[in-house]
């Protein structure tokens, strides 16, 4: 069971190339959800929505693929957990991104966006005093 007031912040990040040629569109997004218990969220209200796109050369994105888009994700939900200053849930649904946010697996590729998932989460943790987790 998680501390009251806790908001679970669901993550998710997409990556589509048309074909051979085509660079690709990546983007990211965020649901903020409060009132659940972490487990279930049917007695929970969606609090904020975020989303946005990933582009190369800007906020650490080398390369457009699926798991840039799905740490930006987790950034982002840490950002915001942060600001907010509340316990935090953040669930992912790509594993690669909460490894390399929580620096169990080293980054190949990546390595920038790498590097700053893994400081916002220790920013985070530091500012949530540990009331951070993944999930």
């Amino acid at each position: 069971m998680l501390p009251c007031g806790t908001h679970c912040l669901y993550t998710d990040g997409s990556f589509v190339k048309a074909n051979k040629n085509d660079p690709g569109t990546a983007g990211y997004g965020v649901c903020v959800v409060a009132g659940g218990d972490g487990l279930a969220d049917g007695d929970a209200q969606a609090v904020c929505e975020m989303c946005g796109p990933l582009h190369v050369g800007l906020d650490a994105v080398e390369k457009l693929s699926n798991n840039t888009a799905e740490l930006r994700g987790v950034i982002e939900a840490l950002r915001f957990a942060r600001a907010h200053g509340s316990p935090a849930v953040v669930k992912y649904d790509s594993q690669y991104a909460a490894m390399i946010t929580t620096n169990v697996w080293r980054a190949k590729k990546n390595k920038k966006l790498a590097a700053v998932a893994r400081e916002e989460w220790k920013r985070t943790r530091a500012a949530l005093k540990g009331k951070m987790w993944l999930s």
